[in-house]
């Protein structure tokens, strides 16, 4: 019996408790090629709150430096991931990303 471990089955990973009772491994990981959102076992794609920050994820990946559309709306990661807020000037041309939480371009 596996305890206390990662274990992989099926192209999901679950976490052996220290009984060896699986539970979808959920989290967000920092790992040799980067940060990663796992959620119930399965890469994560969407924007999730974490720490007081939105960051966007692509199949687990978390994204920088680009635009992402999401519910109909548009808005950027930065470097970090963050989604930006405020204004902002992107390959040369000036956006508005609202100053009210929000986060999309106006």
């Amino acid at each position: 019996m596996r305890t206390n471990q990662t274990v992989a089955h099926n192209q999901e990973k679950y976490r052996a408790s220290s009984t060896g009772e699986l539970q979808p491994w959920s989290g967000y990981f920092d790992t040799p090629a980067g940060w990663r959102w796992i959620e119930n076992g399965q890469m994560y794609t969407g924007f999730r709150f974490y720490m007081g920050a939105y960051y966007y994820f692509r199949n687990g990946v978390r994204q920088h430096n680009q635009f992402v559309s999401q519910w109909g709306l548009h808005y950027y990661v930065g470097h970090d991931g963050r989604s930006v807020q405020g204004i902002h000037v992107i390959d040369g041309k000036r956006y508005n990303f609202g100053s009210n939480a929000t986060f999309y371009m106006r």
